[in-house]
């Protein structure tokens, strides 16, 4: 479970919360209200109760919704007293459970991984029954009744066993009992890596087999999993959901509706940065979304082919990664290069880091968290730090995680919206900015929202990571010097996560990249770099040859004049010229 002390606004909902007025009746110690809902999921439900009974948070009442067939016990989480009535916010208390036609399959999907869950998904519709088996949050087996999703007809399918090894193996299950893939293993049928294999792809088979089903419904029971269903299969749940309703896209509800409307990334970094894997045709239609244009000019100026950029755009506003903008909204002034470079680390070092910020995020305090300056007053500098700092500890994007691990990443990942939430908003930060300035009186230390009141306390803290920062640097250094890039540029990495205001850390890493033939990453770090000091040939000269390892002649062109210009004897540049000639003349 999320800890409870980790209070996030409420627009950054786990489970996704369904608009809908619907009638439906209270019970508190046997007297009856009138209520009807403002929205709900399977998590919980918001409503608006006619009157003002006197309801405490945490106190248990019955909910009766004839429209659903709901009876059943929820707790008061929060109240907000209104003219029309009560307005109240209950969370169900009974197993996680729906119908299909009230649910899409994938927010539920997405609310069991965001919230850690572990347990079994069971989704029936007549004689069908798929389960899905989860530890925290990621699905790690699955089971189905219908003969085409099981094991064999996978390897089958998938030309991995024959007909005739198929056929042995399932009349000995009979005969023993013993599992079907351990029976493949012991006659030699498989190797173990062919059988894991096998075992991804079914279990991917029967979550997207799901989506195909309209009608049904669905239970989800907590509680641990047996050894015999934990396979740590690493699926990319955000991607398999992106994939089957991209499958199933509805085209003519975009052509229809939306063509005409302005498309842009979404403002909350929950739904942005999930571990979404896109296609490259995906990935040059959101090259062209800016938050200014249209879907329809989107789709144009990409030259994407129009059935497939409409399925592409439908499903990126399922998944939440792009929001239609409403009038008079502001841009969110993101990148597709902002949002989707990735910053490679190892497990052993990032999970180092979520150990260190999970240690010390508290002490931190919301300024430190974002690895900004106490009471910096830019909100353009509050914004890009939170979106930094949230990509970076995204809960969706690490799977794979032992479970006390992730449970920490999730904390982080709260306190860091937190912070955001306060320092974006003028009046709170304001009183935030008070209680920071505030003098700790003698003997006794202030703690408030799980901040020191102690400024030097967290400019200890922020020199200490400096510090660090500086050790992974002359690490990553000294591996470069090896020609060990991979290394090196982990070291990097973990040198900008410490401490991200040091441009020399993010040159280095983008040279890395360079070195290693990942260009766009490469460009994301030295643009970082270039930000922070825009007058650096060294910068501008390795940002050139990313441009050429990328086909962009032109603008490797202008950065090697540029940084010959600062530098008229630069080699690097002077052999970045040099080479985009020689390409002219072949």
């Amino acid at each position: 479970m999320i800890p409870s002390h980790a209070t996030i606004d409420l627009d950054i909902r786990l489970f996704k919360r369904y608009a809908l007025r619907l009638p439906l009746a209270i019970a508190v110690q046997d007297t009856q209200f009138r209520a009807r809902t403002t929205d709900f999921s399977p998590h919980g439900i918001g409503m608006i109760i006619d009157g003002c009974p006197p309801l405490k948070v945490g106190v248990e009442l019955d909910i009766i919704m004839h429209t659903f067939g709901i009876h059943e016990k929820a707790k008061v989480a929060w109240k907000k007293e209104l003219s029309t009535g009560l307005r109240v916010g209950v969370l169900r208390t009974g197993t996680l459970r729906g119908f299909l036609s009230q649910y899409r399959i994938s927010d539920v999907l997405i609310g069991l991984q965001r919230t850690l869950k572990t347990g079994m998904l069971e989704v029936k519709h007549g004689p069908v029954v798929k389960q899905i088996f989860f530890r925290s949050g990621n699905p790690v087996f699955a089971t189905s009744s219908q003969e085409r999703d099981r094991l064999g007809d996978v390897l089958l399918k998938k030309r991995i066993i024959t007909r005739e090894q198929y056929h042995r193996a399932a009349e000995m299950k009979k005969e023993t009992g013993e599992r079907y893939a351990v029976i493949l293993v012991n006659l030699g049928f498989v190797k173990p890596a062919e059988l894991f294999a096998g075992a991804k792809i079914q279990v991917q088979r029967i979550i997207g087999s799901i989506f195909l089903m309209r009608d049904g419904e669905f239970e989800f029971f907590e509680g641990p999993l047996p050894m015999s269903k934990v396979v740590p299969l690493n699926i990319s749940l955000s991607s398999l959901i992106y994939r089957q309703v991209k499958n199933h896209a509805d085209v003519e509800l975009v052509r229809e509706h939306l063509l005409g409307s302005i498309v842009d990334f979404s403002k909350t970094p929950l739904n942005l940065f999930q571990n979404v894997r896109l296609s490259r045709k995906d990935r040059e239609l959101l090259a062209f979304v800016d938050g200014k244009t249209r879907i329809q000019d989107v789709i144009k100026l990409s030259g994407a082919n129009g059935p497939d950029a409409l399925k592409s755009i439908f499903a990126l506003l399922e998944a939440k990664i792009l929001e239609i903008r409403k009038r008079n909204e502001s841009s969110s002034g993101l990148t597709s290069e902002e949002v989707f470079s990735q910053t490679k680390t190892s497990p052993p070092e990032l999970i180092e880091m979520i150990e260190h910020m999970h240690a010390d995020y508290e002490k931190l305090g919301y300024y430190g968290v974002l690895g900004l300056d106490l009471f910096v007053s830019s909100a353009e500098k509050i914004k890009k730090a939170y979106y930094q700092a949230a990509k970076r500890f995204h809960p969706d994007r690490h799977f794979g995680l032992p479970e006390e691990t992730k449970m920490k990443l999730t904390e982080i990942f709260t306190y860091i919206t937190n912070a955001y939430i306060t320092l974006s908003d003028q009046k709170k930060k304001h009183e935030y900015d008070k209680r920071m300035k505030k003098k700790t009186a003698p003997g006794f230390s202030v703690i408030q929202d799980g901040v020191d009141d102690s400024s030097t306390g967290i400019h200890e803290r922020m020199a200490q990571n400096a510090e660090i920062a500086r050790k992974k640097f002359n690490k990553g250094l000294e591996k470069g010097w090896r020609g060990l890039f991979e290394d090196a540029a982990h070291s990097f990495a973990a040198a900008i996560y410490f401490d991200g205001s040091v441009p020399e850390y993010h040159f280095h890493y983008g040279r890395c990249l360079v070195r290693l033939q990942r260009p766009k990453e490469a460009i994301a770090a030295l643009n970082r770099a270039l930000e922070m000091d825009p007058h650096k040939p060294d910068v501008l000269a390795e940002l050139g040859h990313a441009y050429i390892q990328l086909g962009f002649s032109l603008r490797a062109k202008s950065c090697f004049e540029k940084a010959l210009k600062l530098h008229a004897s630069h080699k690097r540049a002077a052999e970045g010229l040099a080479s985009l000639k020689k390409q002219k003349k072949v």
